[in-house]
């Protein structure tokens, strides 16, 4: 299953919808997030190779998805359903612009998506 999103351009710009959710058990999550890479999100990458971890989601969630794109919660240049997988290794372009990574997790049924950016070098 591949989750879906709802996207509007505005101003020139693909923007993905944000959902907020909170959880009773403080410190813990109820979807996966990106523990790794090093560097962290917004930073410059330099190399063709993205190295990602991210965190076991609360009990909830079980199955994971990555995107990686040219603009949030698109799949353009990567796209994998992870299953119950913490990390993956990318190969991403490294030419000036910048990258989204989405990682999604399946809660209760539903698709959660943490978007992160990375700005490359040329």
């Amino acid at each position: 299953m591949v989750p879906d999103s709802l996207r509007s351009l505005l101003n020139g710009q693909w923007q993905g919808t944000k959902t907020h959710y909170s959880t009773a058990v403080q410190g813990t999550s109820p979807k996966g997030l990106l523990t790794g890479p090093s560097p962290a999100n917004g930073s410059k990458l330099t190399a063709g190779q993205l190295a990602l971890t991210w965190s076991a989601a609360a009990s909830q969630g079980t199955q994971y998805a990555l995107y990686v794109g040219s603009a949030p919660l698109t799949a353009d240049i990567y796209a994998k359903a992870e299953g119950s997988s913490l990390s993956d290794t990318v190969q991403v372009p490294v030419d000036g612009r910048r990258l989204f990574v989405t990682l999604w997790t399946l809660v209760n049924g539903t698709w959660q998506p943490a978007t992160y950016y990375y700005d490359t070098t040329e």
